[in-house]
């Protein structure tokens, strides 16, 4: 009975161990081959052949279309100017420039967990507004902001996602000059 009762108690957490690492391996991002391009990161290696398998097991997780080598790049951001988490508490202000690119899109997906129920909000190249020089000028926050406004899930964590389609992925490989190539996130105010 003892040795029946054993082998129930290791099937049991080695199930769970696995189950757990795999999903923790699993959960949002790819755990290798990102590139830090100042507060963005990007993973230009999961639209080509070369895809890590993780990154292919996410990518087939959530269900997300990813832009293949040629079409363009995908940045990520979770952090502002100071590296503090972004909040919807808060308003933040997106300035500098964009890399180079026909289109693109900036989408801001909540991350808290919660099921607030409000769908992602997003803004497009197309007809946005720009600053002196072609810079962007984009106020980031739950309430409506004057100019070039982006929605915010209120009070909760959220991620800014910036797709830039038909750009060569080549400014991926000089992280050393992002700064000058991706827009920076700026923290105005808490609430």
């Amino acid at each position: 009975m003892r040795l029946i009762v054993m082998t129930f108690i290791t099937l049991l957490v080695a199930a769970i161990t696995g189950f757990g690492s795999t999903w923790l391996a699993l959960r949002e991002q790819p755990p290798t081959g990102a590139v830090q391009l100042g507060q963005w990161r990007a993973w230009p290696s999961t639209g080509g052949p070369a895809i890590d398998p993780y990154a292919r097991a996410i990518i087939q997780r959530s269900g997300a279309l990813q832009l293949g080598t040629g079409e363009g790049v995908e940045l990520v951001a979770d952090l502002d100017s100071e590296g503090r988490p972004l909040s919807g508490d808060c308003v933040y202000d997106m300035t500098g420039p964009t890399p180079e690119a026909r289109i693109w899109t900036l989408t801001a997906t909540a991350t808290g967990g919660k099921a607030s129920g409000e769908p992602p909000s997003s803004l497009t190249s197309e007809g946005l507004l720009r600053g002196p020089g072609g810079a962007l000028a984009i106020a980031i926050a739950a309430t409506p902001e004057p100019g070039a406004w982006l929605r915010v899930p209120a009070g909760e964590p959220f991620r800014l996602t910036l797709r830039l389609y038909d750009s060569p992925t080549g400014f991926t490989t000089r992280p050393h000059v992002a700064d000058q190539l991706t827009p920076v996130i700026r923290r105005r105010s808490c609430s």
